[in-house]
């Protein structure tokens, strides 16, 4: 037998194809790829919806803070306006003692400052804690809202 005369030989008869101990159609494939592609369209839903509730975490955290640092400042400008009605009212005592003549005048004189200075201190204690109060409320409220949105138990 010469080369070419196997060559013959095996290109004549059909090699049957091994069988395969798997067998896959494409009907098979397809679905098992339906739970895969159910699984990912739901990790990419959840994923969606983790990024919107870290966002609106983020946007409740930031007005908090913008709303606490606008507390602190009107606290501040209420705090150096005190000094300045201090100021003014020790003037005017002490113009008013400038002018007195006798012992009961500078009794009287030392009276309407100390009544003065009292109401002024007074005043100031409220408005503070009226500012504080505000400010806590509008701090915490950004916050309150994101908790009371995102607890279940609240649906």
């Amino acid at each position: 037998m010469t080369i070419a005369g196997a060559e013959a030989e095996t290109s004549a008869k059909p090699v049957p194809p091994k069988a395969s101990p798997l067998k896959f159609s494409s009907a098979k494939v397809s679905g098992a790829s339906r739970p895969i592609k159910l699984g990912l369209d739901k990790l990419t839903s959840t994923a969606a919806k983790a990024r919107t509730y870290s966002a609106q975490n983020v946007e409740a955290v930031f007005t908090s803070l913008a709303a606490a640092n606008k507390g602190a400042s009107a606290i501040r400008i209420q705090t150096m306006e005190l000094p300045q009605s201090i100021f003014k009212e020790s003037a005017a005592a002490a113009k008013s003692l400038s002018q007195v003549k006798n012992v009961q005048d500078v009794v009287d004189v030392y009276g309407k400052f100390a009544t003065a200075l009292l109401k002024l201190h007074l005043n100031e204690l409220n408005r503070a804690s009226t500012t504080v109060s505000e400010s806590f409320a509008n701090t915490v409220g950004p916050l309150k809202t994101r908790v009371t949105q995102s607890w279940p138990y609240h649906r």
